[in-house]
């Protein structure tokens, strides 16, 4: 299983698993996005501790950057433009040594991760691109883990019991 990330993924796990809905807060959409990233890497983390002894493994990747998801639309440009994602008409920036790339690019790290036989001997990773990083530390304790996990598998209907 493999679960997209991102290099924005920190956030306060509490914030995080507290109010996942934004119903006693304002939403704000990079908030959204940070908050997304980090529960999936949570979930995978959780997914990949009760998977592994029946031989399934679980991934959280950093695809790269990928301005043309038409992420950015959804948001204040400025922000966007400051941090190299957009241009000043909003277009997407293609720039991988600067980590901008496709979604054909992004896409190559998550394919790569979900079928080659090095990721699944390796450990928990970060891949970008197509090679491991290292450990990224999500910040949250193993409850906080199997919290955003569940919260993340009541979509998919995933029970502690099977793989």
């Amino acid at each position: 299983m493999v679960a997209p990330s991102s290099g924005n993924h920190r956030v306060d796990v509490a914030d995080l698993l507290h109010d996942p809905e934004f119903q006693g807060q304002d939403y704000d959409p990079w908030d959204a996005f940070v908050r997304s990233k980090a529960a999936n890497i949570l979930f995978a983390v959780a997914r990949d501790l009760l998977g592994r002894r029946h031989g399934v493994r679980a991934f959280a990747v950093h695809p790269g950057g990928i301005p043309e998801t038409g992420l950015a639309r959804h948001m204040d440009l400025t922000i966007a433009q400051a941090h190299g994602m957009i241009d000043e008409r909003g277009n997407g920036v293609i720039d991988p040594e600067k980590g901008w790339k496709t979604p054909q690019q992004g896409a190559a790290t998550l394919e790569w991760t979900a079928t080659s036989p090095r990721a699944r001997r390796g450990r928990r990773h970060a891949r970008d691109p197509c090679r491991q990083l290292g450990a990224a530390t999500t910040g949250g304790a193993q409850p906080a883990r199997r919290r955003a996990a569940g919260l993340r598998s009541e979509g998919l209907h995933a029970h502690e019991e099977t793989p």
